[in-house]
């Protein structure tokens, strides 16, 4: 089973957003630590799960105690600051910081993609930057919502 087939029906399947590109490196295999072609959207809908400790729409889509360890912040860094987030750390998949008072937790993509988890507010922030890789972007840029869309209910 390739990692998309694997990340469709296990991890985006089950939220109604399969995943339809992810490059391969030479060998034929979908390149792992990242590149994923993810909408804003479907980048909406897995922070919304990550909130919700691996939930969906009160069905599990990963283990709470996974997303908890993935969330950690055991890591020192070298970035302190970066607009606007404060004290950077970084966990076990996930960047950690503080911003206006709050903790969040967010995932850091190439060319500006960032999905922003804030549990004391109950929020999911996506911003969709510029790839530096046109050619990687181009299947999710033409699905990119036109306006924003709610991505489910704080209920989870």
């Amino acid at each position: 089973m390739s990692l998309l087939d694997l990340a469709n029906r296990h991890l985006f399947g089950p939220m109604g957003q399969p995943v339809q590109y992810w490059p391969r490196d030479p060998q034929g295999y979908c390149i792992g630590p990242g590149d994923v072609n993810l909408s804003p959207l479907q980048l909406a809908l897995f922070g919304q799960m990550i909130l919700k400790h691996g939930y969906w729409r009160g069905m599990k889509i990963l283990d709470p105690d996974w997303v908890a360890e993935s969330l950690d912040d055991s890591s020192e860094t070298t970035w302190e600051n970066y607009w606007p987030y404060r004290n950077i750390r970084y966990g076990n998949l996930w960047w950690y910081a503080e911003v206006n008072g709050h903790e969040v937790h967010f995932a850091w993509g190439h060319g500006g993609q960032f999905v922003t988890v804030v549990p004391t507010l109950d929020l999911v922030v996506v911003t969709y930057g510029r790839s530096i890789f046109k050619t990687m972007t181009e299947p999710a840029t033409r699905r990119a919502p036109r306006r924003v869309k709610p991505t489910g209910s704080s209920r989870g």
